[in-house]
């Protein structure tokens, strides 16, 4: 059953509601309690997601949406406010009955650790106002480099791709110093570089890299489930390597049953156009693509990846961002020990019988140990 609540009551315990002027705001909520009793997880397992959609009425009031993402990238739905302005004092008083009626409802305080939202000062402001807590801001980063050349775009992508997944504050730090003088070389870039330095590479908006986020959760306002199906399609791009007895890395570590060396190759990418998308939203789509597929065969040895079948574990760059065992899974299917899907096999305990093609392998006649049992000794 859905339940409506105000930014604030009276004193006779009345709703109060706005006309939607500057003094008087308009600012209304409407979940669930079961919507409400779903989010009391640990705030260091989902991320609160933040955004506002318009043009779903006739006065053009925004409708901000507050929902959590968890690990398997499903994303849950917290409340909708239908505020008439995005401004800080509607953040805060959407963010404060928010968290006032899930304490009515669950008893218990909404704690909130990680946070992604637009780049959006009013709506940061407002989040550490109500929440009180110094949250991690997750970032999507908008493209604004129309009128570039394609390999001007390509480069600029892949360093901002760079820059996000970043492990560490000091590798974040080296790569950002690089990518900066790189794309100072270049004039037509001038723009753009002072934008990015401005608005995504200080202030409240630089908090977009990966050691900020949790791994394996989702980076944008649209989380997606992965399937078992996309993860079954990644097997073709993985082979295993297998080593020469004399090859030192063979004798280093080869020789263990926990660890499987597993080589990713990358296949040639061809681009196929599809019905219903323009050829910008095409041409990002590849992008995204094609920048996490080489987080695959980043820094990879000549020998491969050494995947630790009891640890569950991969140094790759795409394992450490997504929390996807890819190479895991397919080191289980060559050992026998798991599925496609990656889900472990039973232990066969049935005993080896004997087939009718070893039965018909027989010399015909009569066997010529057979007699009686007292003939033999």
């Amino acid at each position: 059953m859905f339940s409506t609540f105000p930014r604030e009551v009276d004193i006779s315990v009345k709703c109060f509601l706005g006309d939607g002027s500057d003094d008087r705001p308009f600012v209304v909520g409407v979940t669930t309690k079961s919507l409400l009793r779903s989010a009391n997880r640990d705030p260091a397992s989902v991320i609160l997601h933040v955004d506002a959609t318009f043009q779903l009425d006739q006065v053009s009031y925004p409708v901000i949406v507050c929902g959590l993402s968890d690990g398997s990238r499903r994303f849950h739905l917290l409340a909708l406010f239908l505020t008439s302005q995005l401004e800080e004092a509607h953040f805060f008083s959407a963010f404060a009955a928010l968290r006032a009626m899930f304490a009515q409802v669950t008893g218990e305080q909404l704690s909130v650790r990680y946070v992604m939202g637009d780049a959006d000062s009013a709506q940061f402001n407002a989040m550490r106002s109500v929440f009180r807590i110094d949250c991690t801001y997750t970032y999507l980063i908008q493209e604004r480099m129309r009128g570039l050349h394609g390999d001007i775009v390509a480069m600029v992508n892949r360093d901002i791709y760079d820059l996000h997944i970043s492990f560490t504050e000091d590798e974040y730090f080296t790569r950002k110093k690089e990518v900066l003088f790189q794309w100072n070389k270049r004039p037509e870039l001038d723009t753009f570089r002072m934008y990015m330095e401005k608005q995504w590479l200080s202030r409240n908006s630089s908090n977009w890299q990966c050691y900020l986020t949790p791994s394996g959760f989702a980076t944008t306002n649209n989380p997606s489930p992965p399937s078992t199906g996309d993860i079954s399609s990644y097997d073709c791009f993985l082979r295993e390597h297998v080593h020469d007895r004399c090859s030192i890395n063979f004798l280093i570590d080869g020789t263990s049953d926990e660890v499987v060396r597993v080589l990713a190759a990358q296949p040639p990418r061809f681009y196929i156009p599809s019905r219903g998308r323009s050829d910008e939203a095409l041409d990002v789509a590849a992008q995204f693509s094609v920048s996490y597929a080489r987080m695959e065969v980043n820094s990879q040895s000549s020998t491969g990846w050494p995947v630790n079948l009891t640890a569950e574990y991969c140094p790759c760059r795409y394992h450490a961002k997504m929390n996807c065992r890819v190479d895991w899974n397919f080191a289980l299917h060559v050992r026998s020990h798991g599925d496609g899907t990656g889900e472990k096999l039973m232990v066969n305990r049935s005993r080896k019988r004997r087939n009718h093609a070893e039965i018909n392998r027989r010399e015909p006649g009569r066997p010529m140990n057979a007699g009686h049992a007292l003939q033999k000794d």
